[in-house]
């Protein structure tokens, strides 16, 4: 796998599909954006929070080469994982309805 170019929207949405140039104008300002975002995090804040300067385990696939890289793919459950730890007795459908509305009936 080679260094990317470019972050992809999210969910790869085209914006813009009748206009590339505005598309591309997205995509670009989505990848500066990202990339900021990203770097803020591997350089962390050592001034706020104990060891988080200069993440190792964190990369910018934009601006890091990728060959030989090794990562783990990310596995990531939507609901929040509060919910179910705080309340492990909650029957599931209760723990639903309290992700959604910030309450149980």
């Amino acid at each position: 796998m080679s260094q990317w170019n470019q972050f992809v929207t999210p969910a790869g949405q085209i914006d813009f599909p009748e206009n590339p140039i505005r598309q591309q104008a997205l995509a670009t300002q989505w990848t500066l954006n990202l990339t900021g975002f990203t770097n803020q995090g591997i350089t962390g804040n050592p001034w706020t929070s104990t060891n988080a300067s200069n993440q190792t385990w964190y990369f910018n696939p934009i601006t890091t080469p990728l060959e030989g890289a090794v990562y783990a793919a990310i596995q990531w459950n939507a609901f929040p994982g509060r919910i179910s730890f705080y309340n492990p007795d909650m029957p599931m459908s209760e723990q639903l309805e309290l992700a959604d509305t910030g309450y149980y009936t």
